[in-house]
């Protein structure tokens, strides 16, 4: 019996200090100093907002210098923010690894249309409906809406449906709208790729452009889009195909189970 707890004692006093020495690495690696800096820009969403180069200049102008200095949460916080505040960046992880290397991906927003308002302001909405500025390196290849569009850019703007407590943007109606339409659009592989422009017109309504530029489609307001959009497919499928892209000019889309054409 007293072997017994005489071994059980010793297994305690093992696993304790096993316990107190890995608390001291533990402690000890929270304050060594950062040994490199890793930024990883993800790509993947076929976008190119940031470097990797840039970001790290940024950083360096703010923290003068991070190898070698000891990194804790609070420090881990305050690049998270800093990095959180750059408009093109949808979300970024910030972290330290074992060998205390600082780790920093970054995940980009993406734009699905770009805006040009009626005061030749440019800027985007991306696909969780927020705005975003236009880049003076970076323009990336979406569907373009112009025409009479009076709001402008406002990075607290959200078109989703949250609510910010803001006040409303003038011409705020015709974003949510365009975001609503933008959104439709480029979640169908077809339409995304067919679609090149949107116009608003002066009633509020929306004309597409298609990519080979044959002809303009009347969609009028942004009810029943699905419906619209399956009679156009109809129609390019089994109407323009026989007769051509290039017969008609203006395909209208407003009349219910209709499409009426003009030359």
């Amino acid at each position: 019996m007293i072997k017994k707890i005489l071994h059980i004692t010793l297994w305690l006093v093992i696993i304790a200090g096993i316990l107190v020495l890995t608390g001291f690495a533990v402690e000890n690696n929270r304050h060594a100093g950062c040994h490199s800096l890793v930024v990883r820009v993800d790509r993947s969403c076929g976008h190119d907002f940031l470097h990797e180069e840039a970001v790290i200049k940024a950083l360096y102008d703010r923290f003068d210098t991070l190898e070698g200095t000891s990194i804790d949460q609070g420090k881990l916080k305050q690049i998270r923010q800093m990095i959180s505040t750059n408009p093109y960046v949808e979300r970024t992880a910030v972290y330290r690894t074992v060998n205390n290397n600082l780790h920093i991906d970054i995940y980009q927003r993406q734009p699905i249309i770009r805006v040009l308002n009626n005061r030749n302001e440019t800027f985007f909405i991306d696909r969780e409906g927020r705005l975003m500025p236009a880049s003076p390196r970076y323009t990336p290849r979406v569907m373009v809406a112009g025409g009479h569009i009076r709001a402008g850019y406002s990075p607290n703007l959200r078109l989703n449906g949250e609510d910010t407590g803001t006040e409303p943007v003038p011409g705020e109606k015709v974003l949510r709208e365009l975001y609503q339409l933008a959104l439709f659009i480029q979640q169908d592989p077809y339409w995304k790729a067919m679609i090149d422009q949107v116009t608003v017109t002066s009633k509020g309504e929306f004309e597409l452009s298609p990519l080979h530029g044959a002809h303009v489609v009347e969609l009028g307001g942004i009810e029943d889009l699905e419906e619209k959009f399956r009679k156009l497919r109809i129609f390019y499928r089994h109407g323009l195909t026989s007769t051509g892209w290039d017969v008609y000019k203006r395909i209208n889309l407003r009349f219910n189970k209709q499409v009426i054409c003009s030359k």
